[in-house]
Order: C-alpha cells, then structure tokens, then sequence
C-alpha cells in the first residue's frame, strides 16, 4: 500500500492532532509515524504497539489496518494479521499489497479454502493478469498444480503472448513439476519474445540448446 497519506487522511490526522495535542496524547500523525520507523527497524513488538493504536483511534482507516495485520505477519499471528487484513480489504479492495498480505495471512493460517476463495475471486472479478499470477503462486504454494497450471495458461490467454515474463512464469512453472518438455517449448516462446534477453539466453543453454532464430518459437495466444 502507498505510504503517501492521502488528502481526507492527513485531514482527519490533522485535526485529531489539534484535539489531542493540549491533552498529553501523541497525534495520530506521530504514532502512525513511530510505527512506521519500528517496523522498517525490524522491531515488530514496538511497531505493533503503535498500530494498535493508530487503529483504536481511526477504526476506520485500511492503511492502520493494513499496517497493523502486516506486522501481526511478521510476529507469526496469521490468525490476528488475517482479521485486520480482512477488514482492509473490504475498505479498499483495489489494493494490489493489501490483497497480497491477505493472502499471505490465510496461507499462513492454513486457511486454504478460504484462500482459493479471495484469489479466484479476484482473479475473476478484475480479470488482471497479475491476480491469475498470484493465484497460481499460491496454488503452487500449497500443492495443486493444476490449479497454478489453469491460472498460469490464463494470465497467457489475457496477456495474448506478449509478456516474456508471463512465458517464463510458464516454464519455472513446468520445471517445477518436472515437465521438462513443456518448459522448453515455453522457454523457445520466451525467447521469440525476447530474444536479446541474457537470462533466457543462459536458461536456454543449460536446457543444452543454443540460442538463434531457429529456437524462436510464437506463442499461441499470439494467434
């Protein structure tokens, strides 16, 4: 999520500020930033401290929220990060890093079924071809290869074989469940599309091929 405050936030901050400050209470400004400055330090416990409260006194902002489930992350509470993250989602549910950190929450949580229930909805709600990404990351996560493979085809479908980075996508993909001929042939598509690329290039050579203009093969979803 964007750290940039936006123009209603820092207003409200601003006046809670000037309803705090005669009365010995830290602004929210001061404790949103203090939180801030503990989670970049890696110091979680003093972070959490200061989100909680940030999101005691604005309830109804998705960034103190998504701060707070962030670092109930980082100290092993999936369940605690999961009910914050929740709620910030549902507050801004364009958020590509809120929706990230959820998801990260209900995997940690073991709580997969919902989990399938977030990204596929997304995936099929907003028809992007990062959220077909990050459903199959997830899938692959918890083991069910035909739910990455279905997903990855997608995103190549929407992104009509024009991504290099969705092709490879593909091939780490297949080599992973050692369909070692299906990467290559998603590796010669990587390489039509970018074939000056060194990476693909090295990726090609330890696959015992060389790279030239006879490797090059179209993507389907070209067609």
């Amino acid at each position: 999520m964007n750290a940039r405050l936006s123009p209603k936030l820092l207003g409200l901050l601003t006046a809670a500020a000037l309803l705090t400050a005669c009365g010995g209470q830290r602004s929210l400004i001061a404790v949103k930033e203090s939180g801030d400055r503990a989670y970049d330090r890696a110091n979680s416990d003093a972070a959490l401290v200061d989100y909680q409260e940030f999101v005691e006194r604005l309830p109804g902002d998705p960034t103190g929220r998504f701060r707070l489930g962030r670092t109930y992350l980082k100290l092993g509470r999936p369940l605690q990060a999961r009910e914050q993250l929740f709620i910030a989602h549902s507050q801004n549910v364009d958020d590509d890093e809120v929706a990230e950190a959820l998801a990260e929450s209900l995997y940690a949580a073991g709580q997969h079924e919902d989990l399938y229930k977030l990204l596929r909805n997304r995936a099929l709600d907003r028809g992007e071809i990062e959220d077909y990404l990050r459903l199959a990351h997830f899938a692959q996560r918890t083991g069910d290869a035909d739910e990455a493979r279905q997903a990855l085809l997608t995103a190549a479908r929407l992104d009509k074989g024009k991504s290099p980075a969705v092709q490879m996508e593909l091939v780490n993909f297949f080599e992973s469940i050692g369909d070692r001929d299906s990467a290559l042939e998603r590796l010669r598509m990587a390489y039509y599309l970018a074939p000056s690329d060194g990476k693909i290039k090295d990726r090609i050579r330890a696959y015992g091929d060389v790279p030239g203009p006879s490797f090059a093969v179209r993507p389907p979803e070209q067609e």
